[in-house]
């Protein structure tokens, strides 16, 4: 489908979300492009041994492309949307069946109708979110024509809802629930992906930590809610200060990473100094009132000439102690050792 077609109102229902805000909920799920995993590849098995198909798969609809998450009889990979029986399955909330695609008019001419796999039968059930986007579908095709029954058809409706809460328990897993920037695995994961494509692409690549001075007497001084709540007033500023492209994560207690891509050491040196200077210039509210709190942050970038996460990792680690060794409140650049 084309970006226009995407607004045809023949290939549109009545309730259809808008596009960009459907794009966005399936983008917080991070799930395209990610490697095999058991929770999900387990789910196509089931619906092709139980209706005895040849394919069954999870397919997510991005912008220009239909990708499977998983799939079972068939390859892993994507199609352009414009070819995609799923794409027609998440214009509407219920599912859709189709006994035989050569007495269909929207699907008798589609190129995996007319060529391979030659489609015959297709069920779709969309993916949707708590919210209401349909991001994808849980599908079976087959290649004789077929009438699904009503139990084939609960059944792929059923198993497409423990898709969505496998969905819901990941995105769970990649974000910190306190202060909703990514958690630590949700950051390695974003990380690991931007800086392999400065690697492939011979980009700048620089990476923070930052860690909260003295926040263990905040703690102590006026209990751990209002520790939680400097945290969060924390990551709001971090939000504001950074941009859409970088990744802001939770590496535990108060200290945070912050990868930014596409960016060189003095850049973000600079980044780093506004932030804290923002950060210390105005107190955070609390539930006990303002209190004022300053950071200490480390950096260091690919022009250290490794691209390895744990490496970069370990040197804004090490930046960052030099900078509280130092007097806190302030900003440290790794410096590697001479030979």
């Amino acid at each position: 489908m084309t970006k226009s077609d995407k607004t045809d109102p023949s290939l549109q229902s009545d309730d259809a979300p808008d596009e960009v805000a459907r794009l966005s909920a399936l983008y917080r799920y991070q799930i395209l492009d990610t490697v095999e995993e058991e929770a999900f590849d387990r789910i196509p098995r089931i619906i092709k041994s139980a209706l005895n198909a040849p394919m069954a798969a999870i397919a997510l609809i991005d912008e220009d492309r239909r990708w499977f998450k998983a799939v079972a009889g068939g390859n892993r990979g994507e199609l352009p949307r414009q070819h995609s029986f799923c794409n027609h399955t998440i214009q509407r909330r219920e599912p859709t069946v189709v006994s035989d695609t050569h007495c269909d008019e929207r699907f008798q001419d589609n190129l995996l109708v007319v060529n391979a796999p030659h489609i015959r039968a297709y069920l779709g059930v969309p993916l949707e979110t708590p919210d209401g986007y349909r991001i994808g579908s849980v599908c079976c095709v087959d290649k004789e024509p077929r009438n699904f029954t009503e139990d084939e058809v609960r059944l792929v409706k059923d198993l497409s809802s423990i898709v969505m809460e496998q969905l819901e328990l990941r995105k769970l897993a990649l974000f910190d629930p306190l202060t909703s920037v990514r958690s630590r695995r949700g950051f390695r994961s974003e990380a690991e992906i931007q800086l392999a494509l400065a690697r492939r692409n011979t980009l700048p690549f620089s990476l923070l930590m930052l860690d909260v001075d003295h926040f263990k007497r905040i703690n102590d001084g006026h209990g751990h809610k209002v520790g939680d709540e400097v945290l969060t007033g924390i990551c709001e500023r971090l939000s504001t200060a950074f941009g859409e492209r970088d990744i802001i994560g939770r590496m535990g207690g108060e200290e945070f990473a912050i990868a930014l891509p596409n960016t060189h050491l003095d850049a973000a040196l600079k980044l780093a100094d506004m932030t804290r200077l923002a950060v210390a210039a105005a107190p955070i509210q609390t539930s006990c009132g303002a209190i004022s709190v300053n950071i200490s942050v480390g950096a260091t970038s690919t022009e250290e000439e490794s691209f390895d996460l744990d490496d970069l990792l370990d040197q804004a680690d090490k930046a960052l102690y030099q900078a509280k060794s130092e007097g806190r409140n302030r900003v440290s650049a790794f410096q590697k050792k001479a030979a």
